[in-house]
């Protein structure tokens, strides 16, 4: 994302993501709640930041309860 490709970026990230990493699952949750490379959806972000969460993703526990 620092290199601003998202299109890589959110392709890896959800691959990542359905593997169960815990990271890539907080990306997806960024891409979804800030509208980057994809529409903004509020209950994607929830519901991938929520995965990362349960993971114990401190970044993700803060946006979830922010969203909240």
């Amino acid at each position: 994302m620092d290199q601003e490709n998202y299109e890589k970026a959110f392709s890896f990230s959800g691959k990542a993501a359905e593997l169960g990493n815990p990271e890539a699952q907080y990306n997806l949750g960024v891409f979804f709640e800030q509208g980057v490379y994809v529409k903004k959806d509020k209950k994607q972000a929830e519901f991938w930041y929520e995965k990362a969460a349960k993971q114990g993703h401190l970044n993700a526990i803060n946006n979830l309860n922010i969203l909240r």
